[in-house]
């Protein structure tokens, strides 16, 4: 089976998302640790500037992927956008883990 360019396309998008999202997580922890020092105002200004963009547009185009999803089940039984959709959604959770541990 072949798979679909829109599917390709959100999951390279989202999976790339991911990657960023790490990285500038990590690099805001990273600069926590380095000047030994507890997180502060600056420090959650600095994520919400950052990385939350990211991860709010990664939600975005979430939401837009299931209703795609959604509709390909719905009028012609197809399945593939639904399971790259969880796959993605399980990078995301496996990231969310691997940050609440190193964090």
């Amino acid at each position: 089976m072949r798979i679909k360019t829109s599917t390709f396309v959100y999951s390279i998008t989202n999976l790339f998302g991911v990657i960023l999202f790490y990285g500038l997580v990590m690099g805001i922890n990273g600069s926590l640790r380095v000047e030994e020092r507890n997180p502060d105002f600056g420090d959650g200004l600095n994520f919400l500037t950052r990385a939350m963009p990211v991860f709010l547009l990664a939600v975005l185009g979430a939401v837009a992927w299931g209703i795609k999803a959604g509709r390909d089940i719905s009028r012609r039984r197809d399945y593939q956008a639904t399971l790259a959709l969880a796959g993605v959604a399980t990078a995301w959770v496996t990231m969310y883990v691997v940050l609440r541990f190193q964090a």
